[in-house]
Order: C-alpha cells, then structure tokens, then sequence
C-alpha cells in the first residue's frame, strides 16, 4: 500500500494513500524524520488513512532538537559572554583594591575588605567558567574535524 508524507507549517504527517509517493511504510517513515529534524517539525505517522488520534502510531517532536551547527554556535556566544564576565570582574577587583586602598576611615577598612574578597571570588569563577567554555568549544571544533 503506498504512503504519502503531507508537510504543514508545524509539522510533518505520514499517511496511507492510493497516490501516494512511497511503497514503503519504512521509506516514508525516514524522510518524514528528516523532514522534520531539518525544519524541526514535529512528525506524525498514522496506520491508516483517517487522520485521527486512534490510528496514530507515533509522534516525535524534533521542535527542541540542536543540530551541531547550532550547538557550536551557542558554544562560541557562551565562550564570548565568558570572556566578558572575565574582564568586568577583573574590572571590578581593581576597583574594589583601589577603594581599599584609598580609604582613610578605619572603621570602614572590613567592609572594604570583603568587598575585595567577594570580588576575588567573582574573578576566580568566572576564569573557571571561561575555561569551561574554552573546552566546550575544543570538543566542538574536535568533532567536527
């Protein structure tokens, strides 16, 4: 019995069809999934021809799914807010060493050194967090060589 592939805006249908395109179920079956995973569509296979939640053999929902392009991507744009982070806590760190520094009461000399603690600790995970991202992106560029 041949089977058709029906695509909408949201999602691709498989359906049994007398003009339909396919031999096979399984034919149609895999270029829906393509279909769907290249548009992120979700795709539907029904049994037979009436379209309806009973004949509904499966539902797969590619609508969240990453291609590894896209994954590589989203790598380099954390990689970059990294680096960011990185330079506006460095920022920061020295300001907070200059306020410490530069200031004369003594009673407030605490709160300005735990400012510069909490600055330090800013910095140092934020490298972390830079580094983190650095290898994300080596393993990216590394499976797609």
């Amino acid at each position: 019995m041949p089977w058709k592939i029906v695509k909408t805006e949201k999602e691709v249908v498989v359906t049994q069809d007398e003009l339909g395109s396919f031999k096979l179920k399984d034919e149609a079956i895999t270029e829906a999934k393509n279909l769907a995973r290249e548009f992120k569509l979700i795709a539907r296979i029904y049994d037979s021809k009436d379209n309806t939640h009973s004949s509904e053999e499966m539902t797969i929902d590619y609508t969240s799914f990453f291609n590894s392009k896209e994954i590589h991507e989203r790598s380099l744009s954390e990689l970059k807010l990294a680096k960011a982070e990185v330079n506006v806590a460095k920022l920061e760190l020295e300001q907070r060493k200059k306020e410490l520094k530069s200031n004369k009461v003594e009673f407030e000399k605490p709160a300005f050194k735990m400012k510069v603690k909490n600055a330090k600790t800013r910095f140092k995970k934020a490298k972390l967090n830079l580094k983190a991202a650095e290898k994300r992106v080596k393993l990216q560029e590394k499976k797609e060589n």
